[in-house]
């Protein structure tokens, strides 16, 4: 296999797999806050300041500083 067509292969895959994940949350994730995503709110929402002691902060024992990021600049590009 030449290095041009494993490029294509992996790419493809690449593109398959991100489709059909986000083609699984469009059908089955939920539309509204549910459960854990209510703590969110208040900060996403801008009635309390964005901080870094809060992408630290622990939901449940785990800690999302990536994942909180993450979702703080998709819903300011939104």
């Amino acid at each position: 296999m030449s290095d041009a067509s494993a490029r294509k292969l992996v790419w493809g895959t690449w593109v398959a797999a991100t489709r059909a994940a986000l083609a699984l949350v469009l059908a089955c994730g939920p539309r509204f806050p549910w459960q854990d995503d209510f703590a969110l709110v208040t900060r996403l929402t801008g009635a309390q300041e964005f901080s870094w002691r809060w992408l630290w902060n622990g939901y449940n024992d785990h800690r999302f500083p990536l994942s909180m990021l993450a979702l703080r600049g998709l819903h300011t590009l939104a």
